[in-house]
């Protein structure tokens, strides 16, 4: 394993390896170097190119993108996401893409601070129609009748579903702000989801974490965005995914699971 990890950090620019090496934890650092290797793996893979033959760069706000060394452009777009057990990445050769994968918790595996307690450090990320479906949303089918080992919530538990709906709203936010490329440096009120079961074809984003599917609908200052698609899924009982895209899809394609192993496959590192 550490054979691997520093055959990795080996292709990587002195600007990555110092932002892998400045985590404090290992496993962030570990799950920070994976972010960086999974894109690099599949466009290795999609254009049959070395891993030395590509470069990476970030925006003035930070946003990742990467080149070939020979100075041409990619047209893939890409975006990464890793939260609670999972690391997740998005990548497309015709859509702006946003990731984001979140754990249904507090983020406090010890805290004892009920939900509704945890919400309110978040009280100007949402509007006020957005805070209303939040409290008082679509009740949802629970998940199986088992106490989490790491935020030891019981998924039957009113606080659960109520995170699942906060966790929910929160990954469209993230996953737009990411596509966009703007990070969370804007008013999020600006930016608002309704979430419903009534909307008519015409409206392809979709919630699927309940078991009634839900669609969504953007407005940003008030006005219907109908550029951008949201797809938002579980990757199991306690984790929420949502891709966005420009422009939009009616669907995404399946998640694929990757070893470890594979990634050092596909950038050709052996070790």
């Amino acid at each position: 394993m550490e054979a691997s990890l520093a055959a990795c950090l080996a292709v990587l620019p002195d600007e990555e390896r110092k932002r892998v090496g400045q985590f404090r934890f290992r496993s962030d650092a570990l799950a920070a170097l994976a972010g960086l290797m999974l894109p690099r793996a599949a466009l290795c893979q999609e254009l049959g190119v070395d891993v030395h033959d590509l470069e990476f760069h970030r925006t003035e706000i930070g946003r990742p993108y990467m080149t070939l060394r020979t100075g041409a452009p990619l047209v893939h777009d890409y975006n990464v996401s890793h939260h609670g057990e999972y690391i997740l990445m998005a990548v497309s050769g015709q859509h702006r893409l946003g990731v984001d994968v979140t754990r249904i918790d507090t983020g406090r595996p010890t805290d004892t601070t009920p939900a509704r307690d945890f919400l309110g450090y978040y009280d100007e990320q949402f509007s006020r129609s957005e805070w209303t479906w939040i409290w008082q949303g679509p009740s949802g089918l629970a998940a199986p009748n088992t106490r989490d080992p790491v935020s030891g919530l019981n998924p039957h538990a009113a606080d659960f579903e109520l995170l699942k709906r906060f966790h929910c709203m929160w990954a469209l936010k993230e996953a737009y702000v990411k596509g966009v490329g703007c990070g969370i440096i804007i008013d999020l009120t600006d930016i608002v989801f309704t979430i419903r079961d009534d909307f008519g074809d015409e409206v392809v984003s979709t919630v699927n974490i309940w078991p009634k599917p839900l669609k969504v609908t953007l407005h940003i200052r008030g006005k219907l965005d109908t550029e951008w698609s949201f797809h938002v899924s579980l990757l199991d009982d306690f984790h929420i995914v949502c891709v966005a895209s420009k422009p939009g899809v009616a669907e995404v394609g399946p998640i694929e699971r990757i070893a470890w192993k594979d990634v050092l496959n596909k950038c050709a590192i052996k070790v």
